[in-house]
């Protein structure tokens, strides 16, 4: 479920990925977000979502999944 921050962007690519994962907080600084991961049970967010200087949809996954 997503957090009240992530409004500035509903109806993008981001806003659909968000609205998917569980356990989305935004970063203090607006521009990224950390959530649980999708394909293992996460016992705290380990992947990480931002979006580019060209607008990508950028992830970064910080934990090994088995």
């Amino acid at each position: 479920m997503m957090s009240d921050s992530t409004e500035k962007v509903n109806g993008t690519p981001l806003h659909t990925l968000l609205s998917l994962l569980d356990g989305v907080t935004a970063a203090s600084s607006g521009n990224q977000w950390t959530a649980c991961c999708p394909a293992h049970a996460d016992r705290k967010a380990s992947l990480r979502v931002s979006v580019g200087t060209d607008g990508r949809v950028l992830l970064c996954y910080r934990a090994g999944c088995d």
